[in-house]
Formats: structure tokens, C-alpha cells, sequence
């Protein structure tokens, strides 16, 4: 983790430079310095038919940093939320899944957003399967 902007620009030159030499290009670049919940940035690089990402990130409390992250890959998981409850707990990070439900029905419960009910209602499906 960095502990100045002026050493992500760095790091973001000298990615852009290893990039060129490789032959690998970047796609995207999402400056999230700005968001108190991610402080970084992240590149999408693409390497012959694979695209990663690489990620920039200010120095921050590192557990709270990792527990928001992984919220944001079991929001954003195209499987919903019993595999984003995987990843998250495949990452290291001991969360039952039972738990990870009712925090995802309590977060998202008052959205009007479709896609947010629709997770609301597999996370209740599992919450009252398991109980």
C-alpha cells in the first residue's frame, strides 16, 4: 500500500512502461482516490487473451479495506450472492455463510433497485434454509 498520490503516479507510469515493453495493453484505468471506501486505483490490463486487474491502493486500515472490497465482489458477482459469499470466504476471511446473508439482507433490504431485491430474496432463501 502506498502512503502518497504522488507514488501511485508513479507506480501507474512505470506500469504503463512495463506495459508498452511487454506488448500488453491497458484498457481501463479507475482513478477511485476520491472514495473513502477504496482509496485506489485499478488498471485493467490486457495480456494476450486474459484481462487482470491491477490494483494501486493508498495505505488505510487494511482490514477494513479488505472486508469492503470483498462486500464489492459479492455485490457485483454475475452468480449472485451464494457465489460472491464463496469468494468472499475463499479469500481468507472466515465469514459464515449464514452471517454474510443476513448482513447482505440488512444492507440491501431498502433498495429499489431489481437487482438488489433479487439478492435480497436469495439471501432470505438461504438465511431461512439454513436456520
Amino acid at each position: 500500500m502506498f502512503d502518497r498520490v504522488e507514488n501511485i503516479a508513479k507506480a501507474v507510469s512505470a506500469t504503463d512502461r512495463i506495459c508498452k515493453e511487454k506488448g500488453y495493453e491497458i484498457i481501463e484505468l479507475d482513478n477511485r482516490l476520491s472514495k473513502k471506501e477504496t482509496m485506489d486505483v485499478v488498471l485493467k490490463i490486457k495480456i494476450k487473451d486474459a484481462v487482470c486487474e491491477f490494483q494501486l491502493a493508498m495505505k488505510q486500515d487494511e482490514s477494513r479495506y479488505h472486508f469492503i472490497h470483498s462486500i464489492y465482489e459479492i455485490e457485483r458477482s454475475p452468480l449472485g450472492c451464494i457465489f460472491g459469499s464463496y469468494l468472499f470466504m475463499s479469500k481468507g476471511f472466515r465469514y459464515p455463510l449464514i452471517a454474510n446473508c443476513r448482513d447482505i439482507t440488512n444492507q440491501l433490504k431498502n433498495s429499489t433497485k431489481e437487482e438488489d431485491k433479487t439478492i435480497v430474496k436469495a439471501a432470505e432463501y438461504i438465511v431461512n434454509a439454513l436456520k
